[in-house]
């Protein structure tokens, strides 16, 4: 469902506009009280995040503010502990190897398989992102297309209806 048809009003927040100015970035976020990652490559998220210092503001800002954080695909695969098992799936060759950064945000404690068994073109990927988790002992939730992780005072629920 669109933004729109649920009263939301949207703007974007392109974090390259914010590359090596923290402040300023914090100073645009404090206008916010809903922040939505969009989805796409979850290193070049991960890399921008760094960039801007929305890395190290978000976690804050989640525990000191009203802002509520979500995100799509990549958006929500990037506040995993690790990235590693979404590079079967995703481009880290995108990001200059010096720049490259495989550890997520942390702010949960398990890693996102997205649009699983949905009808998305990574969706077969999926199946190799959840066999290294598998391999490597790395706590894991699937999410189909349709469905959300809702976390709320520690207590975190599947939440929505897969889409065909």
């Amino acid at each position: 469902m669109a933004f729109a048809e649920l009263g939301i009003e949207m703007e974007e927040l392109d974090l390259r506009n914010y590359f090596n100015a923290k402040a300023d970035l914090q100073s645009a976020l404090s206008n916010y009280g809903l922040m939505w990652a969009a989805g796409g490559n979850t290193f070049a998220l991960r890399w921008a995040m760094n960039k801007s210092g929305l890395d190290t503001l978000l976690p804050n800002l989640l525990q000191t503010s009203d802002l509520v954080y979500g995100g799509f695909s990549a958006g929500a695969c990037v506040l995993s502990p690790t990235l590693k098992g979404i590079h079967l799936a995703d481009e880290p060759e995108k990001i200059p190897a010096t720049e490259l950064r495989w550890e997520g945000l942390g702010l949960i404690d398990f890693c996102i398989a997205p649009h699983y068994r949905s009808n998305h073109p990574e969706s077969p990927a999926m199946e190799n992102v959840i066999a290294y988790y598998k391999t490597h002992n790395i706590k894991y939730k699937t999410l189909h297309d349709g469905e959300a992780i809702r976390i709320n005072q520690g207590k975190t629920e599947l939440v929505g209806h897969p889409t065909p």
